[in-house]
């Protein structure tokens, strides 16, 4: 028998956590407690607030997605992306 190699994984589980991550943020539903708490510390109707939750979540969710696509480029490179 051959011993057990050990593989480096096609994408770093690093950037894995960080991608699934962006998208809880850009995913976030109006039951989060976040949206209830900016609702009300605003004084803003559900409506007004689910617009800016909705454009706040798809841009934070957006641009992580695309650090993490450049991070991706340098796994080579950077120590913690091995």
């Amino acid at each position: 028998m051959y011993p057990a190699r050990r593989r480096r994984p096609a994408f770093p589980p690093i950037l894995c956590a960080i991608a699934v991550c962006a998208g809880g943020i850009g995913l976030s539903l109006p039951n989060d407690s976040g949206f209830w708490a900016v609702s009300r510390f605003f004084h803003l109707n559900e409506v007004d607030t689910i617009r800016g939750w909705s454009l706040g979540g798809f841009v934070s969710g957006v641009s992580i997605l695309i650090f993490v696509c450049i991070l991706s480029l340098f796994q080579g490179y950077l120590p913690g992306l091995l």
